[in-house]
């Protein structure tokens, strides 16, 4: 699905981005504590919809996106 393709992509490069500013950020950094905020937002979002399709497949199962 195009969402979580998308959120995918941004948990990715989140990750990028954290692991950079870990390079010369102290972990009380606000802008690393923003970047891992926002992080395990998109993660949470992620899982949201991740399980809301589960549920979906479960009731609809011969829908194609649940095969």
């Amino acid at each position: 699905m195009e969402v979580t393709a998308r959120l995918r992509g941004q948990i990715t490069a989140k990750e990028v981005q954290i692991g950079a500013m870990r390079t010369f950020a102290a972990d009380r950094n606000p802008d690393l504590q923003v970047a891992q905020q926002e992080l395990e937002s998109l993660k949470r979002e992620l899982a949201k919809i991740e399980e809301s399709w589960k549920q979906v497949c479960n009731n609809r199962p011969e829908w194609p996106r649940c095969g």
